[in-house]
């Protein structure tokens, strides 16, 4: 009896082929609580509030858990009414895990921002101007 020994699949030729790849890849979970998420923070200042709090005592529900349950909530009801079956199927806590996956994959979690590891470009620019007109 031979073995059959299984091979890895070949790298990309070229940067054409690997483009191709990346082309075909498939459409994740995360990537439809993304474009939910895009459309909601473009749309409610409602949604935006919910994910800005860093601490419990900024939450708008008490904790940052329950205000990315309202978050999550809004997010199930967006893909409801788009017909998101990716999305529409999950439970809120899943959703509310996709979101702190994606605001982590854009440098943007709450633990990220209450250590300051995220500082916007204009408000460092806004800080030196101050500190030099105040000189």
């Amino acid at each position: 009896m031979t073995a059959i020994r299984l091979r890895p699949a070949p790298l990309p030729i070229d940067v054409q082929e690997l483009t191709k790849r990346l082309q075909q890849k498939k459409t994740i979970v995360q990537d439809n609580v993304m474009s939910l998420m895009t459309t909601l923070y473009g749309d409610d200042s409602s949604f935006q509030k919910l994910l800005e709090a860093t601490e419990d005592d900024d939450a708008i529900h008490g904790s940052f858990q329950m205000d990315r349950c309202f978050a999550a909530i809004m997010i199930k009801e967006k893909a409801t009414q788009d017909k998101n079956s990716f999305v529409m199927k999950l439970s809120e806590a899943a959703i509310a895990v996709y979101i702190e996956r994606c605001m982590a994959s854009m440098g943007h979690s709450r633990r990220q921002r209450r250590k300051g590891e995220m500082v916007p470009a204009e408000a460092d620019k806004t800080d030196t101007a101050d500190s030099e007109a105040a000189e």
